[in-house]
């Protein structure tokens, strides 16, 4: 369960979990403006909203993880972004490979 934990914890500082919870105010405006426009009223339903969230959630993170994974060469290179789990070695590259996917797979099957 600690390794469990640890890997979570690694991930957060990755991807910066708390930048996700901060955008989906936004995604909510958007879901809210779009329901309005479509339907005549601001709720779209709880379906919708646990989708949208769970939709925003993966693709943010599926972007950051795809960042760090492309760019790991240059965050080595550069003395703030080297203590990164993607460049230290608690996240391995299969690891992150793997999370990525998960979370391109997430985003995809949920927007269908």
């Amino acid at each position: 369960m600690a390794k469990f934990k640890e890997i979570l914890s690694d991930i957060n500082e990755l991807i910066v979990f708390k930048h996700s919870v901060f955008a989906l105010p936004f995604i909510f405006t958007a879901m809210i403006t779009a329901s309005k426009l479509q339907n005549g009223s601001i709720w779209f339903g709880w379906k919708l909203l646990f989708l949208g969230t769970l939709c925003a959630v993966s693709a943010r993170s599926f972007a950051m993880a795809l960042n760090r994974y492309l760019d790991e060469d240059i965050d080595r290179a550069n003395p703030r972004c080297a203590s990164r789990p993607s460049v230290d070695g608690r996240i391995g590259r299969g690891n992150l490979l793997l999370f990525i996917i998960a979370n391109a797979v997430v985003f995809i099957a949920v927007s269908a």
